[in-house]
């Protein structure tokens, strides 16, 4: 399997979207940047999982402790595909 690559241009001057290289072994979602923002997409296949993980207080904890990229939800309208069932924008952190 290859990593995808992919550039979405829509024919009208929209927002460009390119999917992270070295997302593709996540099977809940993928992580991809719109006009230079960093989002995660949530899937079908984990929505379940990360609603859970968000309900049970968890996430909350972990970011408090800093083992846990703060994050903020994101719009919809901000999916890379029309299948996403959350996006949300994970806190950039440098590159070491």
């Amino acid at each position: 399997m290859t990593a995808p690559t992919e550039t979405d241009r829509p024919e009208s001057a929209g927002p460009e979207t390119v999917r992270d290289p070295g997302s593709y072994r996540d099977p809940g979602g993928f992580v991809y940047r719109r006009n230079g923002v960093l989002h995660r997409q949530i899937d079908a296949a984990s929505i379940d999982d990360w609603n859970a993980f968000l309900a049970s207080g968890l996430a909350d904890r972990l970011i408090k402790a800093g083992r846990l990229i703060v994050h903020e939800p994101a719009s919809l309208d901000d999916a890379a595909t029309p299948d996403a069932q959350a996006v949300i924008r994970p806190e950039e952190i440098e590159f070491i």
